[in-house]
């Protein structure tokens, strides 16, 4: 599809604490009952974060994937990459940080003239997404290439207010708003610029990385994205996953 170096980086430093404790998965796997983090969590047998990387790879077009996760995580992330037979994939595993930002910066940091000619495109998905349609993976790459930035969304279906001490200010136009997705997909040199320049600004906690490239007044193409690629937050998720 392009000659570009595509990479990504799948922060998986969460500790997934809004899933409720409960027993174990009949269904071949630990299902929420231990303190593993929801991206160790088992549906059908196979971790979350193996069901992301493998979906992701499915879009071939990525040439190896960085992924941040808590220090005493990292052994068992090597250990289920043999598991499930992904050992001919580059996945590489870094420390991740106290917050998202940070881990997506120590992953951007580590694959940095990682490569000879060095890496053109970064991919960034959660972990936690193992349903996003190859797809629009490969979309959202082309996006990135033509305008620098582009992110995955899909529009809006509930009317949403500006609100104030519990009263409506005023109504925003739905068709203006988006539910924003991963992966958000960036030229290289940008995304470390956006994350530089936050971090001299005293900004560690972002949650979405499109907003450090629109801060510095940068624009980020929208990629139509899919229901079906829901982030695994609350117990009931995980039925919505196979």
């Amino acid at each position: 599809m392009t000659t570009a170096v595509v990479w990504g980086i799948v922060p998986a430093g969460g500790s997934g604490s809004r899933i409720a404790k409960s027993g174990d998965d009949e269904r071949g796997g630990m299902l929420v009952g231990s303190k593993l983090p929801k991206q160790f969590i088992r549906v059908g047998g196979v971790p979350i974060l193996v069901k992301t990387l493998q979906t992701l790879f499915k879009a071939d077009v990525l040439s190896g994937i960085t992924v941040p996760v808590k220090e005493e995580y990292i052994g068992l992330a090597r250990e289920l990459v043999i598991e499930f037979g992904l050992t001919d994939r580059k996945i590489i595993f870094v420390s991740g940080g106290a917050t998202r930002q940070e881990s997506v910066f120590n992953g951007l940091n580590a694959i940095e003239g990682g490569r000879e000619g060095g890496i053109d495109i970064v991919l960034i998905h959660d972990a936690a997404r193992p349903m996003v349609d190859p797809e629009i993976v490969k979309k959202s790459v082309e996006e990135a290439q033509k305008h620098g930035a582009a992110v995955v969304g899909i529009p809006a279906t509930d009317s949403s207010a500006l609100v104030e001490d519990q009263f409506v200010e005023s109504y925003i136009p739905r068709e203006k708003l988006f539910s924003i997705q991963t992966p958000q997909v960036f030229r290289y040199d940008l995304i470390m610029e956006g994350h530089r320049s936050a971090i001299l600004d005293g900004i560690s906690d972002a949650t979405d990385d499109a907003v450090l490239i629109m801060r510095m007044g940068k624009k980020v193409k929208i990629v139509s994205g899919s229901p079906e690629n829901i982030k695994v937050t609350f117990r009931g998720d995980l039925d919505k996953i196979s």
